[in-house]
């Protein structure tokens, strides 16, 4: 409907983007009270069907959310809003024609901002900056089996869940009905277990659009804008996940 007929493109570009930018502002009313969780899931939901179903109509529109996405990754942000962020990026990395989108609008473009780039750097610093702040492992060695976990030069990072490869999952998004994030959206535990989906996923939407889009620029243009930021994110949890195979080597986790 919004794509079909004027009016209502003008109504989602004037009224509703306009909206979602708003309470995107730190000062916004609702947020920083009791309806944040409530308010912000809304707002997330929205972003996402805004940026896959409604791009053509929303370029600009859409590049001011996606690096609002961004900057919501950053270390001053609550826990749990950095895992919403991170669940819808990982809803747009598994989709393909999407990223591809993205890449043409922004990135192929010489004044535009560099999105895809500026994704994958995002995640590669949320990913050092969790490693950074991590606790120290209690354990050695010689101690009994553990959960799952990223460990890196002594820190741990448990490893609360994993996602099937180019699954979107949305459990946070769906949380509607909640009005305070749940206990395991305010650890980072699962912020990494999204950004190392995010991140594997990435290579896969890749390997989708080297064989269904054809469009040479596109796919060269995100291989060379965002493989340092892979290599280097995909390093630092390849190295903290060899600790943890050595660490429970003897006793492998089922």
């Amino acid at each position: 409907m919004f794509t079909q007929y004027d009016d209502f493109g003008v109504v989602l570009k004037e009224r509703v983007c306009a909206m979602v930018i708003k309470l995107f502002s730190p000062n916004a009313k609702g947020k920083g009270g009791s309806g944040e969780w409530a308010v912000s899931v809304r707002l997330l939901r929205l972003v996402d069907i805004l940026c896959v179903s409604y791009f053509g109509l929303l370029v600009t529109e859409c590049e001011i959310f996606l690096s609002l996405l961004v900057r919501l990754l950053d270390p001053d942000k609550p826990t749990w809003v950095r895992c919403l962020a991170l669940e819808v990026l990982h809803r747009l990395i598994t989709a393909p024609p999407a990223l591809a989108n993205f890449c043409r609008a922004y990135d192929l473009k010489p004044h535009a901002t560099n999105v895809c780039r500026d994704i994958l750097n995002a995640l590669g610093a949320y990913v050092q900056s969790v490693f950074a702040t991590a606790p120290p492992d209690p354990t050695t060695s010689t101690a009994s089996p553990s959960p799952p976990a990223f460990y890196f030069r002594g820190n741990i990072v448990p490893l609360v869940t994993l996602f099937h490869p180019s699954t979107p999952k949305s459990t946070l998004l769906e949380l509607t009905e909640k009005t305070e994030p749940p206990a395991f959206a305010t650890s980072e535990s699962y912020g990494v277990a999204i950004s190392f989906a995010c991140l594997s996923d990435f290579v896969l939407s890749l390997v989708h659009i080297d064989a269904h889009i054809d469009d040479r620029d596109v796919l060269r243009t995100l291989l060379t804008s965002t493989w340092p930021g892979l290599l280097a994110a995909l390093n630092l949890l390849l190295e903290a996940r060899y600790a943890e195979c050595t660490h429970t080597r003897s006793n492998p986790v089922g």
